[in-house]
């Protein structure tokens, strides 16, 4: 009875392999350090609510779009953490992430500015310190 079991460990031992793979791979994609990069260092020039030439205004829909896919990265960023060992500074990031995530915009453009850039900061905090305990599984 025991080779069956051997073999089911052995594939949760692959799929816990795979999974850490995929996490490792969310984590190193220049996409998401891009997008956190549009968001933070861009000048408040190119935030203004205006349409600017050769740039799709910060506004409406182009916001909206933002938020939503940040908040699809912060999700996959918790979810990242729950695999991870447990800590204080850990626990308190995923909180202000799950907080944040839940504060649907307003369709007030500063308002959802500051929210989006809360979104970034926090995906920022989760990020580093996923990656300070990249190699502790839980």
């Amino acid at each position: 009875m025991s080779g069956p079991t051997m073999v089911a460990d052995t594939g949760s031992q692959t799929m816990a392999h795979l999974l850490v793979r995929l996490h490792e791979a969310f984590l190193h994609d220049d996409d998401l350090y891009d997008d956190l990069d549009a968001i933070l260092c861009d000048g408040p020039t190119t935030w203004h609510p205006r349409h600017r030439r050769g740039r799709e205004p910060h506004t409406g829909p182009a916001l909206d779009h933002r938020i939503h896919h940040l908040a699809r990265m912060l999700d996959q960023l918790v979810n990242i953490a729950g695999h991870r060992r447990p800590t204080p500074a850990l626990h308190t990031a995923t909180h202000r992430a799950r907080h944040l995530n839940c504060q649907p915009s307003t369709g007030e453009f500063t308002a959802d500015r500051g929210q989006l850039r809360r979104m970034a900061l926090a995906a920022l905090d989760l990020l580093e310190l996923l990656h300070a305990h990249q190699t502790e599984p839980p």
